[in-house]
């Protein structure tokens, strides 16, 4: 939605929408639906206000799927943060942006609790160090592994490496308090075979 614009502006933003980075195709607007050499009070009034009312242009484009965080963008720098997007492109936008910073958010929020619970769950100072090591590795090796898959979701890329995370983390707490179980056993068995 283009706002206080002549029929000659929303044709020319439509121009400048339909070469944006090759990802808008199928801009349509009024033009498309008459000529727009005949004078406007000719035509029937409830086509042109289907596109153009009060001087506020609706044009309807199609975005190119997988790119619509930077052709959004794209779109807002050539229109202006004044004017509107509306749709399903924008909805995915919008979701992929907040997924990532809600993501990134939620590691700032959570890796100091976890070293928190990691320093009063362990025995030694090193152990902290060598699970989130390992599982930074394994962090980062499970996303180095997306390169190969055509497409992953961003939710599964913002959500996996905190899922990850959390089990990993899980099970080398309890795989830890076993293993000192197991020593403290075998400890015990061998003080009362001395």
């Amino acid at each position: 939605m283009l706002y206080d614009v002549t029929v000659q502006q929303a044709l020319d933003y439509k121009e400048q929408l339909e070469v944006i980075d090759g990802g808008v195709s199928e801009v349509t607007w009024l033009d498309d639906a008459v000529d727009i050499k005949t004078p406007l009070e000719m035509v029937d009034q409830n086509i042109i206000e289907t596109y153009y009312l009060d001087k506020n242009a609706l044009l309807s484009l199609h975005i190119r799927e997988g790119d619509e965080v930077a052709i959004t963008n794209a779109i807002y720098e050539l229109i202006g943060e004044d004017n509107a997007l509306a749709g399903g492109a924008v909805d995915t936008a919008v979701s992929q942006q907040m997924a990532g910073s809600e993501s990134a958010y939620a590691a700032l929020l959570l890796v100091p609790i976890i070293i928190i619970i990691l320093i009063l769950s362990t025995n030694s100072w090193m152990e902290p160090v060598f699970f989130l090591t390992a599982i930074g590795v394994s962090v980062l090796i499970n996303l180095g592994t997306n390169i190969f898959l055509s497409e992953v979701s961003f939710v599964t890329q913002s959500v996996a490496p905190i899922l990850q995370l959390a089990v990993s983390l899980d099970y080398a707490i309890f795989l830890l308090h076993s293993f000192s179980d197991f020593r403290n056993r075998e400890r015990n068995l061998l003080m009362q075979c001395a």
